[in-house]
């Protein structure tokens, strides 16, 4: 028997099965009776098929409620459409607010938590680091103030030695000029028998004065090297008892830095009151909750005090509700998402009465040894 024959023959159908609408199906139409994994491959579209129709009946059932809810909506007395209009825009507005502490929250939270876990007045905390800050940049400054005073003693002692040197060097020409002078007006009195008297007091005056200024000159050059030698060693330890300080002072600071994350006193502080605005805005939040939960039992009470059901994700859309622009766009596109789906379900009811009919003729027609065939369609909740 052909197998348009045998198709025609199934159940008294009126609608035929045929060749293409296999083919659609996937179907190999050569083994079309002992192929038992054609007969397995359909069996799970049939179930898949009717899974999906009865998910968008579902589907189909809440649009349709939405759209009616839409109308009812519309046919509300003025008083009352007029109440709903006002409690859906201070609904948003309201879910805005929460919004905007939600997202403030989400930046900062988190990384602010750990401040909670501390007992002590993180105020008091803050000014004592303060304190330090400001000690260590004072110590600081005095550490580099003293080194460049004991570069400039340095500087100045190296200058002074150089002076010294100087002086050493005049004091030997001085006495080689002196005792050249002296030879020379010896020899001058020898020889000549001239009278050397007055040169000699002038040499002798001359000799003397810059003897003398070399001399003092010099006392002052030891005594400046000595003065640097003490002031090198005042500075020395000065600059010891400020590192001291300064030490002390990073110490404190490093361990508050790194007990509480940061790397200043201004860094806490922010950090601080960030931490506390996120507790008000928690507050805050709390509170706007409860006044959304108000609000939404106030807009239900109106609903059902006009007998109408609330659609379905009816407070997730309400902006599609605040007036009559908005739900008429928003009726245009349920209704067209209406029909799309009807438009769906009547597919997936062509494609399970199709595959129905096959299944009831593979079936009835089995050609393998165990009848496997007609298990597997067996095994089918609904066929």
């Amino acid at each position: 028997m052909g197998l348009l024959s045998k198709l025609k023959k199934i159940f008294n159908w009126k609608r035929e099965v045929q060749i293409d609408e296999k083919d659609y199906l996937g179907i190999d139409t050569d083994n079309l009776y002992n192929n038992i994994d054609s007969a397995y491959h359909l069996c799970k579209k049939f179930t898949t098929a009717g899974n999906e129709k009865e998910r968008v009946i579902h589907e189909y059932e809440n649009i349709t409620k939405t759209y009616t809810g839409i109308q009812q909506i519309e046919k509300m007395n003025s008083k009352s459409l007029n109440e709903f209009e006002n409690l859906a825009y201070s609904y948003i507005g309201t879910i805005e607010d929460k919004q905007q502490y939600r997202n403030r929250l989400s930046v900062t939270s988190d990384e602010l938590e750990y401040l909670g876990e501390y007992k002590e007045d993180i105020s008091q905390v803050i000014q004592d680091i303060r304190v330090v800050e400001e000690k260590q940049r004072n110590v600081k400054s005095d550490i580099n103030y003293i080194e460049g005073e004991k570069g400039e003693l340095l500087y100045r002692q190296e200058k002074l030695i150089k002076t010294q040197s100087v002086i050493k060097v005049l004091m030997i020409i001085l006495l080689s000029i002196f005792a050249i002078s002296t030879l020379a007006l010896t020899i001058i009195y020898t020889n000549n028998n001239i009278d050397i008297f007055i040169p000699s007091v002038i040499m002798i005056v001359i000799i003397g004065f810059f003897g003398l200024w070399i001399y003092i000159f010099r006392r002052y050059v030891v005594h400046e090297i000595k003065k640097n030698i003490l002031l090198r060693q005042r500075a020395v330890e000065l600059l010891n008892k400020i590192k001291l300080k300064y030490v002390h002072n990073e110490q404190f600071l490093t361990y508050e830095y790194k007990k509480y994350k940061v790397k200043s006193s201004e860094i806490l502080e922010y950090k601080w009151d960030q931490y506390k605005q996120n507790i008000n805005d928690r507050h805050s939040i709390h509170k706007i909750s409860t006044n959304i939960l108000a609000i939404e039992n106030d807009i239900e009470r109106l609903l059902k005090n006009n007998n109408i059901l609330i659609p379905n994700m009816f407070f997730e859309n309400i902006a599609k509700y605040v007036d009559k622009r908005s739900r008429d766009i928003y009726r245009k596109e349920v209704d067209e998402n209406r029909i799309t789906i009807k438009n769906q379900i009547d597919e997936y009811e062509n494609e399970i009465t199709l595959i129905r009919k096959i299944l009831l003729d593979i079936k009835e027609n089995d050609t393998t040894e165990s009848k496997e065939i007609t298990k597997i369609v067996n095994s089918l909740d609904k066929i």
